[in-house]
């Protein structure tokens, strides 16, 4: 059935009139099955959201205006709402969202089944502080969702900036979050410290390393890591070393296999201690550089660092003069 909604384009939004209607939930799962024939385990999507039950798709049904609308029961909504796409994704990232306390068990069991939580309408009086996400911290992602417009939340004094960051952050945990250009704009260096903020950040804070190695002979070399983000990284990440020329091309490329960026806690420091030897290399002075892949058959480091010395490649360079001796 169709409802005002002057939040539409359209001014109307279509629902069903009960949200276990059997022609409905088949005609949507058929649409979710033929959607993840197409899209599951395509590279260029970062996650899907699960949207198809409630006000917006939010989980809810809040300012539905509409009579004998009442919240579906849990087992409908994890059977006939979230199921279907786990079931048809099973390579995509999931987020879902949270909309009402009597499902925090059916959110529960979406992220143990590798779903992430998104949490709509941060910044207003629907909202304390973002904790409903941090049943996912530490599995999987969280997202942000501003409560309205700009504009809007200026004018109801529902923007604070400050309160996001120092309250709705910590709550909350987000990996990812709402980004608007016109708060960037009037926001810019805040939106700045923030961006460096949400999800990971991870800061080379020292390397204790030797200025010359033997060509295969192990030496040993100390990194000491934060992540000075609030979240976890939830996507794969290889640590290298290389060396590189003049040019800053790799010669050689060793892997840190005991170093594990996914298990960086977020506001702490990590010293990790590797063993390595570069076995094929011409003797000679070369650049000791280090990069963090997305995956090891990739041909470049995928992950930026929030220090200097980042070369055209995203390696950063920890010796500029290394020597190889035969």
């Amino acid at each position: 059935m169709s409802i005002s909604d002057s939040s539409s384009p359209t001014g109307q939004q279509i629902i069903p009139k009960n949200w276990d209607d059997p022609v409905f939930l088949q005609k949507l799962r058929a649409f979710v099955g033929a959607l993840g024939q197409h899209y599951d385990g395509n590279p260029d999507i970062a996650f899907l959201d699960i949207r198809s039950y409630g006000n917006w798709g939010e989980g809810h049904i809040g300012m539905l205006k509409a009579p004998g609308i009442i919240l579906t029961p849990p087992d409908n909504l994890k059977s006939n709402y979230f199921l279907p796409y786990i079931e048809a994704f099973p390579h995509t990232q999931f987020i879902i969202p949270w909309g009402s306390g009597m499902y925090d068990q059916v959110y529960d069991w979406a992220v143990a089944q590798g779903c992430g939580i998104r949490r709509d309408g941060i910044l207003s009086e629907w909202s304390k502080n973002g904790s409903e996400c941090l049943r996912a911290h530490g599995h999987h992602p969280a997202v942000f969702e501003y409560c309205d417009g700009y504009a809007e939340m200026k004018k109801s004094g529902w923007w604070r900036p400050e309160m996001l960051r120092n309250t709705y952050f910590k709550g909350g945990k987000p990996s990812y979050m709402q980004w608007n250009p016109d708060i960037f704009e009037e926001n810019t260096e805040f939106c700045l410290r923030l961006g460096n903020y949400v999800g990971y950040h991870f800061v080379l804070q020292k390397a204790v390393l030797p200025k010359t190695c033997q060509r295969a002979v192990p030496f040993q070399m100390e990194l000491q890591w934060l992540n000075d983000g609030v979240a976890y990284c939830y996507e794969p990440c290889h640590v290298a070393l290389a060396l590189l020329n003049r040019d800053d091309k790799i010669q050689e490329k060793q892997w840190l296999i005991e170093s594990k960026p996914t298990s960086w806690v977020p506001g702490e420091a990590k010293t990790e201690t590797n063993k390595l030897q570069f076995t094929s290399t011409d003797i000679g002075s070369y650049k000791l550089a280090v990069g963090l892949f997305a995956k090891q058959q990739d041909a470049t480091p995928a992950y930026r660092l929030g220090i200097q010395g980042r070369t055209a490649d995203i390696w950063y360079v920890l010796c500029d003069k290394f020597q190889v001796f035969p």
